[in-house]
């Protein structure tokens, strides 16, 4: 019976510090294509916050990944586009689907916008005054 209580106790003290903190968490998407959107979004997010934070500001990957998620639109990530190219690397070279979209749909988008960029400690301060 006691073993049982401590368990419960444990497990409620558990449950209410992941409530508290559960805004700091934020979930990776997966890397696959009909997710490649929110994937996309993400990565960028990491990218531009390595940057900012290399100039002193502070941003959550979170708000960062809300913004660039609404940014985004057909033009720039289509699901079945991918889904098609994956497939045919995933047929002819052997790549597996999260490869693909890693590495042929999301790494050189990212490294695009991250090229031409100017991530400055006063662009970066714009950049964080418009996610709020």
């Amino acid at each position: 019976m006691k073993k049982k209580r401590l368990l419960t106790i444990v497990l409620m003290a558990f449950l209410s510090a992941t409530a508290v903190n559960a805004d700091s968490f934020f979930d990776k998407p997966l890397p696959i294509c009909s997710n490649i959107q929110s994937y996309l979004a993400y990565e960028i997010s990491l990218a531009v916050k390595s940057r900012c934070d290399n100039v002193g500001v502070s941003m959550t990957i979170k708000d960062l990944h809300q913004t660039f998620n609404s940014m985004l639109t057909s033009d720039d990530v289509s699901p079945e586009e991918c889904n098609q190219g994956c497939l045919l690397l995933g047929a002819t070279k052997g790549m597996s689907m999260s490869d693909c979209v890693k590495n042929v749909h999301v790494a050189p988008f990212v490294q695009g916008m991250m090229d031409s960029g100017v991530y400055s400690q006063d662009n970066c301060n714009h950049m964080r005054s418009r996610l709020n």
